[in-house]
């Protein structure tokens, strides 16, 4: 299991201690999302229903625009269009075939009240401060298209208040209330994908007074917690001092290793009995077990992109002849399309199986030749970019769409002879 992606620590050096500060760093963590969609790769969403008012009617767009928008930025599911699952739902088709679960919901309660306050001030005139009062709620939940299985469902609402000296100042209702669901709607994102928080680590401070202690302490300042480690360890093996056995296992977190942490935490606290060592054994057991539930995700790294950009250079691969010179190229202005291409590149080179033009090549013959690169790139551009790259095989990429119609196109074309080899389209 690799944790390196999980844990990444930095030290928190922020206020001003007037005594002995206790050291203090930071891990990352990674959360398993609250409702069960690791089998789930295609979301379709459904618009929220509203009432008959023209404001909840834009309200509901929005929700629905901005449910999208969470999902696809998760980076782990492939929109597709709902109304493809109501086309088959009419049909009796098997909906299970286009998506694997729906996200529908509908707002619950829209209240506005508007008040105004009227005060005497100090030069005896009358003042008025205008209130706008909203109560927004709604819900959402996502099924199973299999089964009809609820996969989870949320309540999301609050109450905000504006205020101004002049009506005319105060933001409207729909303003208001589409503050709230940008806000609400947030919470998608942890219920449907893992996600990622701090959390705090604070170091033991030390009651000997070993002059150890205190170095070590300053290689926790300075992050040099190999060092860190290797000094708190070599103390709590001579004296079994509690703080030097509690830092040392906290510096095993940090540097990626929280299995070995944890099994350090458990000795401290069976040799010591002591509460500290007993909570944070605790923590760890439980991020151990949040890592092990976020496996069955796929990890931190598997995004749809990558998904795609893996299958797609699979299938490559077995297209292009084995020692080809290969060039790799993409339009501009796109950092999903850069990473694809990246990815595509790093693919191909670590196949062993052809050679692939450094793209730094590539992009200084772009910038000589003053190609076009925005948009889709014609073929008689990939071609004239692999004969001056002494390219046999060119791949062009390009993304198009946005939203359940992004789409990865990569096209393989040989230089020679000017014809597409293999041609793929994957929705991203």
């Amino acid at each position: 299991m690799k944790l390196s992606r999980c844990y990444l620590p930095f030290i928190m050096t922020g206020g001003i201690c007037l005594f002995s500060c206790a050291a203090t760093a930071s891990v990352l963590v990674t959360r398993p999302p609250s409702w069960d969609t690791a089998a789930v790769s295609r979301i379709a969403v459904d618009s929220f229903s509203s009432g008959r008012g023209n404001t909840e009617r834009q309200l509901a767009q929005f929700l629905t625009t901005t449910a999208l928008k969470n999902i696809q930025d998760t980076g782990k599911f492939i929109l597709v269009d709902y109304a493809g699952i109501a086309g088959k739902e009419r049909a009796g088709e098997n909906t299970a075939d286009y998506a694997d679960a729906v996200l529908s919901g509908a707002i619950s309660r829209f209240d506005v009240k508007d008040r105004t306050e009227s005060n005497i001030g100090k030069d005896e005139q009358i003042y008025h401060t205008y209130f706008r009062e909203v109560n927004f709620e709604f819900s959402y939940s996502m099924r199973r298209t299999s089964d009809g299985v609820i996969l989870g469902q949320a309540v999301r609402g609050d109450s905000q208040t504006q205020s101004a000296s002049a009506q005319k100042d105060l933001p409207s209702a729909y303003e208001i209330a589409r503050t709230i669901g940008t806000r609400q709607l947030e919470y998608l994102k942890r219920e449907i994908a893992p996600w990622q928080v701090y959390e705090k680590l604070v170091f033991e401070e030390d009651k000997t007074k070993d002059p150890r202690m205190k170095n070590a302490k300053a290689m926790v300042k300075a992050k040099d917690f190999q060092s860190a480690y290797a000094v708190y360890s070599a103390v709590y093996a001579d004296t079994s001092n509690f703080a030097a056995g509690f830092n040392a296992a906290l510096c095993t977190e940090i540097m990626g290793d929280i299995a070995g942490a944890a099994l350090q935490m458990r000795r401290l606290w069976e040799g010591n009995a002591d509460s500290k060592a007993r909570q944070e054994l605790a923590r760890l057991q439980k991020n151990i077990a949040d890592l092990e539930k976020v496996s069955e995700y796929g990890g931190q790294g598997d995004s749809v992109i990558d998904s795609a950009v893996k299958q797609i250079s699979a299938e490559l691969l077995k297209k292009i002849p084995r020692g080809a010179r290969v060039s790799v190229i993409g339009s501009n202005g796109q950092n999903a399309l850069d990473y694809a291409v990246d990815e595509l590149s790093a693919a191909f080179a670590n196949s062993g199986t052809v050679t692939v033009v450094d793209r730094r090549q590539i992009n200084a013959i772009i910038a000589e030749q003053r190609f076009q690169m925005s948009g889709d790139v014609s073929d008689a551009t990939a071609v004239s970019i692999g004969h001056l790259s002494g390219s046999q095989i060119i791949i062009s990429c390009s993304l198009t769409g946005s939203g359940s119609l992004r789409r990865l196109r990569v096209r393989a074309i040989s230089v020679e002879k000017g014809e597409v080899l293999y041609e793929a389209s994957r929705q991203v």
